[in-house]
């Protein structure tokens, strides 16, 4: 079942397939999720057409197999797990994005990384309702694909991150994802349909390094980098001297390695999404494997 021989009733749901296909190799997690999603939207526009019910049926078939074979995937057993693995992996590619937006950076692979967020924060409704910041994020990432896309279609040169209502770029501290907040999005501009022509995300150059988009590549960042607003204090500013930073160890006195670093972060991260679940024991749990971590410097 691919996005090829979707019947037209079920067209909606277009772009999350070509997601599915585009991560079956490179992230079968983000695939099965990808489609589940489509599956589920997909039922409530179209269940009782023959060519509807063929569809469906042979995704769901897809879907158990996929299931299957990666049933020691915490990701796919764990549903608080999975939530938290595909808002992690939309969050970098938006932070991707977001990056070289503000670095005016204007290329396709942008545009894409932008609306590929857009349509990976989407799969969050499979779990639950999307989280606020999470919704933010979707949102903008949707208006600044149709709006670059648009510019460079035109030959305009876009303007560098969030905008006011009017299109005008909006400067100061305050602006941008830090500490959840967004800037402004115009009015009307809703985002990219289904139907808009090469943005859909089976298209190539995802990006750079495609073949590395995983949450835990490297080449798409960990955090959007807002570039410092100007200073406006009084006097001349002193110029900082970076100091060397001593090397971290857990409480026992072991090295806290880069990798026993990155375990105990997501660990934490699944515990904060099991209790948004309200789901403490899961939580505890998490918690636990996170401070044995830093404690005894090991899993």
């Amino acid at each position: 079942m691919t996005s090829s021989s979707l019947p037209p009733s079920l067209s909606q749901v277009k772009h999350h397939l070509k997601t599915a296909e585009d991560h079956d190799n490179r992230d079968p997690v983000v695939a099965y999720y990808s489609r589940m999603y489509a599956m589920n939207t997909a039922i409530k526009l179209d269940s009782k057409s023959p060519e509807a019910k063929s569809f469906l049926l042979g995704l769901m078939d897809r879907l158990e197999k996929a299931k299957k074979s990666m049933g020691d995937r915490e990701e796919v057993t764990h549903e608080v797990v999975g939530a938290a693995y595909i808002e992690e992996y939309a969050i970098k590619l938006f932070n991707w994005a977001d990056t070289r937006d503000r670095a005016g950076q204007f290329n396709k692979a942008v545009v894409k990384s932008f609306y590929s967020s857009a349509l990976i924060f989407d799969i969050l409704s499979v779990f639950d309702d999307i989280p606020a910041e999470a919704e933010e994020k979707r949102k903008y990432a949707r208006f600044k694909a149709a709006y670059i896309h648009g510019c460079l279609s035109r030959g305009e040169t876009p303007h560098a991150g969030p905008l006011d209502a009017e299109g005008n770029p909006i400067s100061g501290p305050e602006v941008g994802f830090v500490g959840g907040s967004m800037g402004q999005i115009g009015p009307g501009q809703s985002g990219l349909g289904p139907g808009a022509s090469g943005l859909g995300p089976g298209s190539s150059g995802l990006g750079p390094g495609a073949s590395g988009l995983g949450p835990g590549a490297s080449s798409l960042g960990t955090s959007s980098q807002v570039p410092p607003a100007p200073s406006t204090g009084r006097g001349v500013p002193q110029p900082s001297v970076e100091q060397p930073e001593p090397p971290s160890t857990c409480l026992n006195g072991a090295p806290l390695t880069a990798a026993l670093s990155e375990a105990a972060q997501k660990y934490c991260m699944y515990c904060k999404s099991a209790l948004e679940y309200d789901d403490v024991p899961t939580a505890v749990d998490y918690l636990r494997k996170a401070l044995n971590i830093l404690e005894q410097g090991r899993e």
